[in-house]
This record gives C-alpha cells, structure tokens and sequence, in this order.
C-alpha cells in the first residue's frame, strides 16, 4: 500500500487528476497533556480539485472542508485545512499519517496517529 500512496503523492506532484481519494483512520488520540487513548475517527481524502492541484478536499460525517497540500520532504505530503473543530495539519509518509487538531474556539490540541491508504 505504501506504493499506493507514493503513486498518489506522484500524481499530486505531477500536476494530475487522476489521484484516487485516501481512506484515513486514526487508532490513537492524544488531548492536550493526557494519556493517550484508542480512536475510531476517520476522514476521507479527495485531490487534487478541478480549480487547482494543490486544493483537496477533507470529508469526515460532520461535512466537507476544503485545505491546501503540498508535497513534504522526498516521499510526504503536507495538508492543511480547518475543520469544524479548528485549524488541522495532516502529514502523511507512506501510509502512516499523523493529524493535528487545534480548537478553534479555546486553546487546546488533539493529535491522532493512524493511517491512510489509497480507495481503490
């Protein structure tokens, strides 16, 4: 699967839209200082957009929010976007994606560990 998403952040680069969409699931979440627990969230991941190759698009059971990506280091990718929650970061390296919440409306931080692979 890894080649998966290399194939998909090659896309991405290349300036193609025919990237598939990424299935993201998070088994861990981490809020704020305390201990880390076991999660069932997930999103999904659609790109590159029809207006530009850098806009995708994040959809989880709360609605769609639009963000920006970029390509990180060799192999990652960087993507952006504000959720209902507040301002997000994904990173994603191989499969292994790490996603980083800020609320929006007080300060605090919610991180996941988990996965995204290609929708095939």
């Amino acid at each position: 699967m890894k080649l998966g998403i290399l194939f998909a952040i090659s896309l991405f680069s290349a300036g193609s839209a025919l990237a598939g969409p990424l299935e993201c699931n998070f088994t861990t979440e981490c809020y704020e200082t305390d201990a880390c627990y076991d999660s069932s969230y997930g999103f999904m991941v659609w790109f590159p957009s029809e207006t530009s190759d850098s806009v995708v698009t994040i959809t989880d059971e709360t609605g769609d929010f639009p963000g920006l990506a970029e390509q990180l280091g060799e192999d990652g990718l960087l993507i952006r976007f504000a959720s209902g929650f507040g301002p997000s970061m994904l990173t994603l390296h191989g499969e292994a994606a790490r996603l980083a919440a800020h609320g929006g409306s007080d300060a605090m931080m919610v991180n996941y560990s988990g996965t995204c692979r290609e929708v095939e």
